[in-house]
């Protein structure tokens, strides 16, 4: 094949664009982002609720009354479900299917929770809270 200069037929002829296909990601299952919607609003709405709870039937359990003292067992079980157990499954879930995001955020509302629970109350303490007076 000769050099040649392109003659101007090969000059004026559009050259076809290469294209190549986008390929764009699936979107997230819906079932999923609306399981970190519900675990996120049960967090968001239940810690608050069962810790003014708690606080509040501490303050009635100075009456030492048995029905005090199953509210007060109720409210702390309400307290540690929704503050420490429910986010720190759902970072574990969120980690284990590999998604980054609610994995950050529900790790962070556990150190949201478990930080001041944790300098409230000893974890020694809450346990034997846990182990002894709560049990009937």
């Amino acid at each position: 094949m000769p050099d040649h200069p392109p003659s101007r037929a090969e000059e004026a002829a559009p050259t076809r664009p290469r294209r190549t296909p986008l390929v764009i990601k699936d979107p997230p299952d819906r079932r999923l982002t609306a399981l970190w919607i519900l675990l996120g609003l049960t967090w968001l709405v239940g810690t608050p609720a069962s810790l003014a709870a708690l606080l509040f039937h501490t303050m009635d359990a100075a009456l030492d009354t048995a029905d005090s003292l199953t509210a007060l067992r109720t409210s702390l079980a309400a307290l540690l479900l929704t503050g420490l157990a429910l986010p720190a499954c759902a970072a574990a879930t969120a980690a284990l299917l590999r998604r980054p995001v609610p994995a950050l955020l529900f790790t962070t509302a556990l150190a949201l929770t478990a930080t001041p629970l944790l300098l409230t109350v000893a974890p020694a303490e809450l346990w034997a809270a846990l182990t002894t007076d709560l049990t009937p």
